[in-house]
């Protein structure tokens, strides 16, 4: 018998020899059922459905599927995108916050523990403006669940990197006389300067744009995370989830 013929052969005799264990062992749990309902007195019809039943329960347990737990370890790093927008202007600490992973955490084995598309699961622990020019503001999640089809579990996490942004907040009353400050100036030095029509009116736009900077630096600039923005967190604890057999 060639080589071909001998391993599909094999592998039909393991299955015919797993589904006859199976058989058995619904048969051996229904014949208990049965003696002990008969041993209880019993009538004959109740003796039948404990014994069916015990022989479906055995069933079914053979058949589900089987599982093994898998886990990445502490120190994983998980790469994000932010699904919730945070600004400084308008939001506030305990905000909820959702991120979706990127990218996958395997197992040492190769299995997907940690799926793209996971959302992970937090607040807002921080959020400060900058209130002063050069000042960067300060935001800060933390991720206490990860959702995985639709399953919620704990998870321990320390964000590494936020791609936040600063937004300078709207232009002003004050501000807009800032900027008539500004134009004013720079037309005056561009009479005394150019000493002629052109040479004004090149003062008077290069002062206004000296007065809208002006104006841009000493008003309060918002911390902003966007939808879509980029996070990188690492696992703080181990996380492990039941993988389904393959």
């Amino acid at each position: 018998m060639s080589h071909r013929r001998i391993r599909p052969f094999i592998a039909v005799s393991a299955l015919v020899a797993v589904a006859a264990c199976g058989n058995a062992n619904a048969e051996r749990a229904a014949q208990l059922a049965a003696d002990s309902a008969r041993a209880a007195g019993a009538p004959a019809a109740e003796v039948t459905r404990r014994a069916e039943s015990a022989r479906s329960a055995v069933v079914a347990r053979e058949a589900a599927p089987r599982s093994r737990t898998r886990s990445v370890a502490a120190g994983t790093t998980l790469r994000l995108a932010a699904v919730t927008d945070v600004t400084s202007q308008k939001d506030e600490v305990g905000k909820p916050f959702t991120a979706r992973t990127i990218s996958a955490a395997l197992s040492p084995a190769g299995d997907t523990v940690i799926p793209v598309g996971a959302e992970l699961i937090g607040r807002v622990t921080t959020l400060e403006s900058a209130g002063s020019p050069g000042d960067t503001g300060s935001l800060m999640v933390a991720f206490t669940t990860i959702r995985i089809a639709g399953v919620d579990t704990p998870i321990e996490t320390r964000v590494i990197s936020l791609a936040t942004r600063n937004v300078a907040r709207g232009v002003t009353v004050d501000d807009a006389a800032k900027v008539g400050v500004g134009a004013a100036a720079g037309a005056v030095a561009g009479r005394i300067i150019g000493r002629n029509r052109g040479a004004t009116v090149g003062g008077a736009v290069i002062g206004g744009a000296a007065g809208a900077v002006y104006a841009n630096r000493t008003k309060d600039h918002d911390i902003v995370l966007s939808p879509g923005s980029a996070i990188e967190v690492a696992l703080t604890g181990p996380f492990s989830r039941a993988i389904a057999s393959r």
